[in-house]
């Protein structure tokens, strides 16, 4: 590049010459029930349907979501995604000693070209979260209130949320189902 280190360097064309010393090609370990239990499976059967059901969550949902339009994000949504997006990131960055405008421009961005760039990801959140709960409304899922309240005491326990949280976490409940309808739903 023009503005390389070495002054004799800097814009000049440069050709690299690499010597290729070694290759290693990973060996799949066999199945064996030992490797089965330590990676957490009970049984061959156990793996293979955990394995299929990940390919079918994110290929399928994900085909889903990615192939869903919409013709207008709602703004409330929008903005409540790119909003808790800059709250974690200033947690995150007084966390490790700094501020987020600090951290930000670290990588040349301000907080305004940051919330450009999450409008994509907000996007893509939304289309999920109305997709599932327009499946969720055809198909009469449901998820209730007493449902998202015991899955926050077993995986939560004495932890408090306020209102924002236990949406999130209803809506992750929602997918979740809506996902598993769709998956076992395919012919």
């Amino acid at each position: 590049p023009e503005n390389y280190g070495s002054e004799e360097l800097a814009g000049a064309d440069v050709v690299f010459t690499v010597t290729v010393k070694k290759v290693i090609r990973p060996k799949l370990a066999e199945l064996t029930p030992d490797v089965l239990s330590k990676l957490g499976y009970s049984s061959e059967e156990d793996y293979t349907s955990t394995l299929k059901k990940s390919y079918l969550d994110g290929y399928v949902w994900g085909d889903l979501v990615n192939n869903t339009k919409v013709k207008k994000y709602p703004e409330a949504e929008m903005a409540s995604y790119i909003d808790t997006s800059i709250e974690q990131l200033k947690i995150q960055a007084e966390s490790n000693g700094t501020t987020m405008d600090a951290f930000l421009s670290q990588y040349s961005m301000t907080e305004e070209s940051y919330r450009e760039q999450l409008e994509p990801y907000a996007e893509s959140h939304v289309t999920q979260m109305m997709l599932a709960y327009a499946i969720a409304r055809a198909e009469n899922i449901e998820v209730k209130d007493e449902d998202v309240d015991e899955y926050i005491n077993t995986n939560y326990q004495n932890q408090k949320f306020d209102d924002e949280d236990w949406q999130n976490i209803k809506d992750t409940l929602v997918v979740n189902e809506v996902k598993e309808y769709v998956i076992s739903n395919i012919k």
